[in-house]
């Protein structure tokens, strides 16, 4: 089997920290290093002067895997992170001491240790953690997204460490991060997807059972939503048209909506969030902004341009322009630059 993605070598290792350095130049080094993927934030100017943290990660190819242990502090994911990032991974991670407690989106989470919890990159979150020990397993939304029902309803899902499920996970993650700097590369892409179905089957579950737990109406809105997602960039995706696919009234489609806000802005919020990922992409860089909006179904550039900043804070150009100036900045620090061209190099 062939490697098909990454550009550094499967066993590649990257550690944090270099040479011995102050607690405050830990937490400086931190810091830059974790902007790839997170905005940073510690108590006060005692917890920067006490800061530990120390890094390891490998390259496989179609995933990294690495494990991380730091002090407390926060981290935060907003618009303005993911537009700078340009990244919209999910990030599989098992707590083996400490945790947190945070929003991801909408839902609130409380992450113990022992606990697996998944965030997706794509989408906002904001937790607070305490001094900890984790195995982080960066994971490609190409890989995994299509193994899942609800690809969308991963975000802030938590598998406790006490299931059956959660244990044979874990260990499966810490074996992993052992045998990762040992293994060939043709090993580490068969490895990687045998890991990501695993996944998929255990974690996947806890987000379905939070749509089973509606009942047949919460099933329902999961199949309309599929459907929308296979076809968002169709001229033709109207509440008038999904109601007539799935021979429902339109009043029945609006009320199954309503709880996201309705049908119709609920079709656009996901076709905004396409048109981001576009404007943030570096390969999508050479096309104009007003093409990317026209090709989700925006007739108008105006008022994608207003939904566009309602919806995220910043307009399409200030967007293209944080994530260009982001990849522009990859020099100023190797150990930072080298994980972010990893990051980048999944895909």
């Amino acid at each position: 089997m062939e490697q098909t993605a990454g550009s550094a070598p499967p066993a590649a290792a990257l550690h944090f920290p270099g040479p011995a350095v102050s607690p405050e130049e830990i937490f400086w080094a931190w810091r830059e290093q974790m902007s790839v993927l997170w905005d940073v934030a510690v108590a006060n100017r005692q917890a920067v002067e006490s800061f530990q943290a120390t890094l390891s990660a490998h390259h496989m190819g179609t995933m990294l895997i690495g494990r991380a242990t730091a002090s407390a502090q926060q981290f935060r994911r907003s618009s303005t992170t993911i537009a700078r990032s340009a990244v919209d991974h999910y990030l599989v991670q098992l707590y083996e001491t400490g945790g947190y407690g945070g929003v991801a989106g909408q839902r609130e989470i409380e992450v113990r240790a022992g606990d697996i919890c998944v965030v997706d990159l794509a989408q906002p979150v904001h937790t607070s953690a305490s001094a900890f020990s984790n195995v982080n397993l960066l994971v490609p939304r190409a890989v995994l997204a299509p193994l899942l029902r609800d690809p969308d309803g991963l975000h802030g899902a938590v598998l406790s460490g006490q299931s059956a499920l959660g244990r044979v996970l874990s260990h499966h993650l810490q074996c992993l991060t052992a045998e990762a700097p040992n293994m060939t590369g043709t090993e580490s892409v068969a490895v990687a997807e045998g890991t990501a179905a695993m996944i998929a089957r255990s974690v996947g579950p806890v987000a379905d059972m939070q749509a089973a737990a509606g009942g047949a109406r919460h099933l329902q809105i999961l199949r309309i939503r599929r459907y929308i997602e296979e076809h968002l960039a169709a001229e033709e995706l109207t509440p008038e048209h999904i109601a007539d696919v799935f021979g429902l009234s339109r009043s029945t489609l609006y009320r199954l909506f309503e709880p996201l806000g309705g049908v119709t802005d609920y079709i656009r919020d996901r076709r905004l969030l396409r048109c981001f990922m576009e404007i943030m992409s570096s390969a999508q860089r050479h096309r104009r902004i007003a093409d990317i909006a026209y090709d989700w179904g925006f007739s108008s550039e105006s008022a994608f341009s207003r939904a566009f900043r309602r919806r995220f804070g910043m307009s399409p150009r200030d967007t293209r322009a944080v994530a260009s100036s982001q990849s522009a900045s990859w020099g100023t620090n190797a150990g930072t630059a080298r994980l972010e061209a990893w990051i980048r190099s999944l895909g």
